[in-house]
């Protein structure tokens, strides 16, 4: 992986990073390459634009995360672009080649083969309401389990943590995975399990990948805003590139297939 960390930026390192690394995976906003489901809805221009908005607002909730905070960019030519666009004292690498597992499994395996990191944890940009502490108590998991899943809505996962103890049985959990199936969860589940590794969940929450999902984000994301100024800035942001009467209301969205 080549990296690129920017001298003027604050510390890639939070002060309780100790032994574990955070990695952001997320492409480059160019139309048309990103959210290409909800781009069939809001159009790929605006698809982009809230994809970027995703990225920028986990760079910035996550900046006191705890660990070393690595963005895992793709393509490799952005590397430097989004560096240039992002703070938060985020550390940038280019994400290898291959599919979804083939890079998130070189991925881990870079990062777990360093002498100094024991435990990984690695998002997708699809869950922008993650908090400061859901990654800690990510973290925390793995002091006592070998993997933790954050289960997603659709069959996926938005969060997948990993310990070094075990990190020569990690590659079937990322090899011949249908990605972007309900079955991804379920199947790194009886991987898992066929590796005599433990595991533990965390609360499900929603990938922004269609309309419907956004809604559901925005609805998520009207009850903290007052208490949660953060989350009332996303609102307003995702508003001024999809208006509400563009949002399909709650009551007309059927059940997920």
């Amino acid at each position: 992986m080549t990296a690129s960390i920017k001298p003027e930026r604050s510390s890639a390192e939070s002060p309780d990073a100790g032994n574990s690394t955070l990695g952001l995976m997320a492409k480059y906003w160019t139309p048309g390459k990103v959210k290409t489901r909800l781009g069939a809805s809001v159009g790929a221009e605006v698809a982009a634009c809230l994809h970027r908005q995703f990225v920028m607002h986990l760079c910035d909730r996550l900046a006191h995360a705890p660990g070393i905070r690595e963005l895992v960019v793709a393509p490799a030519s952005a590397v430097d672009c989004m560096a240039d666009e992002l703070t938060g004292g985020w550390r940038f690498v280019a994400q290898n080649d291959g599919d979804l597992g083939d890079r998130m499994r070189t991925w881990f395996a870079t990062k777990l083969a360093e002498p100094a990191c024991e435990k990984a944890v690695l998002i997708g940009a699809d869950c922008p309401n993650l908090k400061p502490q859901d990654i800690r108590t990510a973290f925390d998991r793995l002091d006592r389990d070998d993997i933790v899943l954050g289960p997603a809505n659709d069959g996926g996962y938005y969060l997948i943590g990993l310990h070094a103890r075990h990190r020569e049985q990690h590659e079937d959990l990322f090899t011949h995975i249908p990605w972007s199936s309900e079955d991804v969860l379920e199947i790194t589940q009886n991987r898992a399990q066929a590796a005599d590794l433990t595991l533990s969940l965390l609360p499900m929450m929603t990938d922004v990948d269609e309309l419907s999902d956004l809604q559901q984000l925005c609805e998520t994301l009207a009850l903290t805003r007052h208490s949660d100024p953060g989350d009332g800035e996303l609102a307003d942001q995702i508003h001024r590139l999809v208006p509400v009467h563009r949002l399909v209301p709650a009551a007309d969205r059927g059940p997920r297939s």
